[in-house]
């Protein structure tokens, strides 16, 4: 049992910071996790009752609520949506979080920071004359849309339309930030987990590495300015006519990396207006990338070419110009 108001006060202040990584959960599993993070013997009955005392006071400063069985972040517009899409990942688990962890992310809501990545954007932003409250608001406010199910697409276009970029490789640069971003925030739908962890925990033990060659994403990790293997094949789909045409080693680079992805069956987690961004090593050039499958009938890799590429996202009714199928299956 929970002997003292400091721990009743330790539980709500975890579940406070979980749910800015969950969105939502039952409130069964979260009583678990607190369980196994904070080392407390604690009962349904008496969790209920730390959970409403708390929330009775309507000046409460908790960011989170209940309803019927479920505890969820204020911020969730569709707690129904969000639920029924991590139904759909019965094989990932919630992240589990330390009680440090949970704190750090809730200090880091308050101050309006989280990690590098968002810091990156901030510096940029501020270089372009952006004050510093206004970047860490857009930021946060991106940052819960993103969470909401807001089309990736659409949040970029705020910054384009608000940032002077004075070239296309400002532009580039720019995106690769976003992409950071995107990349590594936690996620409702995921279950408090980033796509760039679902990807090295819950998929690349499934694949096969490249033949002769380090995993992509090793080599990443070793040297992040380094073209992989598969950045290579992509590159050489989409090269210009005057190029020379690919080397064997090249067509079978990609054949290796189309079975990968493949194997990964990224529509089953990522919807076709998700985009991200994959710099050409060779010219520089970022393509935006947008997996399509999810409703079971193509299941396609598409890259959109350079900023003209990533604008004609933005016109629904025009086909996409500067665009190029990777892979089709």
């Amino acid at each position: 049992m929970v002997k003292n108001t400091d721990n009743a006060q330790r539980i709500l202040d975890y579940i406070n910071g979980a749910l800015i990584y969950y969105g939502i959960i039952h409130t069964d599993e979260m009583l678990d996790i607190v369980r196994q993070n904070l080392q407390v013997q604690l009962d349904r009955k008496e969790f209920d009752k730390i959970i409403a005392e708390a929330l009775k006071d309507d000046n409460h400063d908790y960011y989170f609520s209940r309803s019927r069985q479920f505890l969820y972040n204020t911020g969730i517009e569709d707690p129904a949506d969000v639920l029924n899409e991590q139904s759909l990942r019965p094989n990932i688990d919630y992240k589990n979080l330390t009680e440090k962890e949970a704190l750090d992310a809730l200090n880091l809501e308050l101050s309006n920071r989280r990690d590098r990545y968002t810091n990156k954007i901030m510096n940029f932003l501020m270089s372009k004359g952006w004050s510093d409250d206004k970047a860490a608001s857009a930021l946060l406010d991106m940052e819960l849309d993103l969470n909401n199910g807001a089309q990736q697409i659409n949040l970029i276009k705020g910054f384009l339309k608000e940032v002077d970029f004075t070239s296309e490789k400002e532009l580039n640069q720019f995106m690769n930030m976003i992409s950071d971003f995107f990349n590594n925030t936690p996620q409702w739908i995921l279950k408090g987990w980033t796509p760039s962890e679902i990807h090295s925990r819950f998929e690349k033990s499934s694949l096969k590495p490249l033949k002769d060659e380090p995993s992509v994403l090793t080599q990443k990790q070793l040297d992040p300015e380094k073209p992989t293997t598969a950045e290579h094949a992509a590159a050489s789909v989409y090269a210009e006519e005057t190029e020379s045409s690919p080397s064997l080693q090249e067509w079978s680079a990609l054949y290796d990396a189309a079975i990968r992805f493949k194997a990964m069956q990224c529509w089953e987690w990522m919807f076709e207006d998700e985009i991200f961004g994959v710099r050409n090593p060779e010219t520089g050039e970022i393509a935006y990338v947008s997996i399509m499958g999810t409703l079971g009938q193509v299941y396609a890799l598409y890259a959109y070419r350079g900023a003209e590429g990533l604008q004609s996202l933005s016109k629904p009714c025009l086909w996409p110009i500067n665009v190029v199928t990777i892979m089709t299956f």
